[in-house]
């Protein structure tokens, strides 16, 4: 990150970020492959009832945007990909 020409100042928290994103993914994966699938089935089950079902009054925001929301277990990968590339796009934004 340094020899890209990101400020000193910014390495560390960029550093960071990457890092937990990286070791979000392995757990993720850790995680999942210790689950048979019907225990997925149900957890992407007890997903959908509590983000569909969530109160208005109470999580507006969910609420609205509910059947948009995907699971976790859906695309891990996919979403990892799309978070590192959030990431290093911000970084590059920041190199002068």
């Amino acid at each position: 990150m340094r020899a890209s020409g990101l400020p000193d100042r910014d390495v560390p928290a960029r550093y960071h970020r990457i890092v937990v994103l990286l070791a979000a993914l392995i757990s993720s994966e850790a995680g999942m492959s210790t689950v048979t699938p019907e225990e997925y089935e149900q957890g992407m089950e007890q997903f959908r009832v509590a983000v569909l079902g969530a109160d208005p009054e109470r999580f507006p925001a969910l609420a609205r945007f509910a059947r948009d929301v995907r699971p976790l277990g859906a695309d891990r990968r996919a979403a990892f990909e799309e978070l590192l590339a959030a990431q290093l796009a911000h970084i590059e934004a920041r190199i002068p």
